[in-house]
């Protein structure tokens, strides 16, 4: 691979190696065409760890890494002031660091594009002399639970070249709120994996004979407990497997669900043993609570996941999920209608169903989604 002026900066907003892994897999995507800088903007390598921390030498080796032109670099700033702990020095020291990124993409004479995920992206774009700009919206930020992100949101909405949104539903939904945005967004689809659901897998050692359902995910406020519990006890002829971890603030309602007489709680799980889980379970679910507005349009990438298992889905009412066809995916209304579509899913699965399944979820390749933004931008 030859060196190469283009490159693409991904301010990280999230750790690498969250169990939802958009950014790894479009990173992945965009490095065949590219070089691509992941920007640990909102954290910086201080004096302390400068000196005793042999921090230095990294700092220097990502550089190099950079003037390369090739590869996949994580790059970490410099803190210039001391005193990080105080709000305002460490928001400097955030300014700083996209100055010293910016300078070695100056004196590099780089081909820059800015592909952002979330508004905690807003101070970076714009400010690294880029050529263009992407705000890849894969879920609805802003709503009751994070309403402090609204403001950034429409900032970045108006600094950046594009827009694109996972699912119409978002896209609709955001255009409603900014209509600024009409003449420079488009909609793909919602990225899956699907290759890494698809193999065989032996089954997991927890899973027992009988109807099993399924939940991967992180279980947070999103998770609708009471219909998931009444669900529950309409379908004891159903064992009910819950993977994940769990947010903080619904522990105490989780752990009354878990101790259900037909509910296993299999606890976190590295990304790559999910797929045997999936692939050996009779139905996948998702059960959110549509009343919050980042599940009524979300698009989430876990139906896909289910779906590339050769599993059908059952869900709430995701507007995301809309136009996938009937015979493989129920969205459902209230706890009696859910658990009857479970049954009924079950029961009419066939060999066929499940090949319509994993050719729905080859269609939403992240090769197909990052595709469609490079060509449609012209990127």
């Amino acid at each position: 691979m030859k060196q190469s002026r283009r490159c693409a900066v991904i301010p990280l907003h999230l750790p690498l190696g969250y169990p939802c892994d958009y950014i790894e897999q479009t990173v992945r995507v965009l490095s065949r065409s590219r070089q691509v800088i992941l920007f640990d903007f909102r954290t910086s390598y201080g004096w302390k760890m400068l000196v005793t921390g042999n921090k230095l030498p990294v700092f220097i080796r990502s550089v190099r890494a950079i003037s390369r032109g090739k590869g996949v670099v994580g790059f970490t700033p410099l803190a210039v002031l001391p005193f990080q702990q105080v709000g305002w020095i460490r928001n400097l020291n955030t300014f700083l660091g996209v100055v010293e990124l910016r300078l070695v993409l100056a004196l590099l004479r780089r081909q820059v594009i800015t592909w952002s995920f979330s508004p905690i992206a807003e101070p970076v774009i714009g400010r690294l002399g880029e050529r263009d700009s992407v705000y890849d919206c894969v879920d609805y930020y802003g709503d009751a639970k994070t309403p402090w992100l609204r403001a950034p949101e429409a900032k970045l909405m108006r600094r950046v070249g594009h827009i694109a949104f996972n699912s119409a539903a978002l896209a609709q939904a955001k255009l409603r709120m900014h209509p600024f945005i009409k003449d420079k967004f488009t909609v793909t689809v919602c990225g899956c994996d699907a290759g890494a659901f698809g193999n065989k897998s032996p089954t997991p050692p927890e899973y027992v004979k009988g109807k099993k359902a399924v939940l991967v995910g992180h279980l947070d406020y999103r998770l609708d407990i009471k219909l998931l519990e009444k669900v529950m006890e309409d379908c004891p002829d159903i064992r009910f497997y819950l993977i994940g971890p769990v947010d903080p603030d619904i522990r105490k309602e989780f752990e009354t669900l878990s101790r259900k007489s037909n509910a296993s709680y299999l606890g976190a799980k590295p990304k790559a043993s999910i797929a045997a889980y999936m692939k050996h379970a009779d139905v996948g679910i998702i059960p959110y609570d549509t009343r919050n507005e980042s599940v009524r349009f979300a698009n989430p990438m876990k139906a896909y996941e289910y779906l590339a298992s050769g599993i059908p889905v059952i869900s709430t009412g995701i507007r995301g999920l809309l136009g996938l066809t009937r015979e493989i995916i129920s969205l459902s209304r209230g706890a009696k209608e859910f658990g009857t579509a479970m049954q009924t899913m079950m029961k009419s699965w066939s060999r066929g169903k499940a090949r319509r399944a994993q050719e729905t979820a080859l269609m939403h390749s992240w090769e197909n989604k990052v595709g469609h933004i490079i060509r449609i931008y012209h990127l």
